[in-house]
């Protein structure tokens, strides 16, 4: 993994950083590469990094891509791209693999996971990227199980009240949908008394 964008935790700046048009956040990867992950391993020290994207359609097959996404962790905003307000901005070789690289020893958090990874690899087959295989925890197949008698609607947001987390200011965009996704699975994690990461039903894909 290239490490001459790479920041330690240790000197990592922990202030929150805001997603901007068309400009990358810095890459500041929170944990080292090749961390060995298990099943077993605690909720609590896990390296758990909250994860979405928006796309401009909802079909690949008719043209739909990747418009932005979000990398984030406790420390605020590891890596962000957006293109949206741009038609000709496009997810680049270069930066779908500095995201790549990100993912190492990290595990993702998101809600509806399928439907991003399911972008990715297609933006990854576009641009001739090689993606490694991801460790995923989604939050959407977790509420669907613990709050099955609760809501009847498991949109993030509405999770998120149900749960009485505060909502940001914009939904439906790559950086604060992140953030909340990872925001609802601390709370279930703790209403639930979930403590490893195998009942937090994590999974392993290969894109």
């Amino acid at each position: 993994m290239e490490q001459r964008n790479h920041v330690s935790p240790r000197n990592a700046p922990r202030r929150t950083r805001s997603l901007r048009e068309n400009v990358t956040a810095i890459h500041r990867p929170a944990f080292k590469a090749k961390t060995p992950i298990r099943p077993t391993d605690l909720i609590s020290q896990a390296p758990l990094a909250g994860f979405d994207t928006e796309t401009d359609g909802l079909y690949i097959e008719r043209g739909a891509r990747i418009r932005e996404f979000a990398l984030v962790d406790q420390g605020g905003l590891r890596l962000g791209w957006s293109g949206l307000g741009d038609a000709n901005a496009t997810l680049t070789s270069e930066l779908l693999g500095r995201l790549m690289n990100s993912f190492e020893g990290t595990i993702l958090v998101g809600h509806n996971l399928s439907f991003d990874l399911k972008f990715l690899a297609a933006e990854a087959d576009r641009l001739g990227q090689f993606c490694p295989p991801l460790y995923c925890i989604d939050t959407l197949g977790l509420s669907r199980k613990y709050l099955a008698n609760m809501l009847d609607n498991f949109e993030l947001a509405r999770v998120a009240r149900h749960l009485q987390l505060a909502l940001p200011d914009a939904l439906h965009r790559a950086e604060p949908d992140a953030r909340l996704s990872l925001s609802v699975f601390e709370s279930l994690s703790e209403r639930f008394a979930l403590k490893t990461l195998a009942d937090a039903k994590m999974r392993r894909f290969a894109l």
